[in-house]
C-alpha cells in the first residue's frame, strides 16, 4: 500500500473508539505501514495528521 492509499484509508477514521480500534488493527496487521503512518502523523499541515495520531495512540494502548 502506498502512502497515498494509506491517507485515503485514514480519511475514513473518526474520533470514536471503534473507528480508532479498526484502523489500529489494520496497521498492526500491515506492519510495513508503520513508517508511512509516522510520516503522516508528523505532517502537521496535513488535515489528516491528527487521525494518524489517533491511530498511533490506540496502537500504544493495545500493545
Amino acid at each position: 500500500m502506498t502512502i497515498i492509499k494509506l491517507k485515503t484509508h485514514l480519511k475514513t477514521a473518526n474520533h470514536s473508539a471503534e473507528s480508532r480500534r479498526l484502523h489500529s488493527r489494520f496497521i498492526l496487521e500491515n506492519k510495513s505501514l508503520f513508517p508511512e503512518l509516522f510520516t503522516i502523523a508528523q505532517e502537521t499541515d496535513n488535515a489528516i495528521s491528527y487521525k494518524a495520531t489517533w491511530v498511533l495512540e490506540f496502537i500504544v494502548e493495545i500493545i
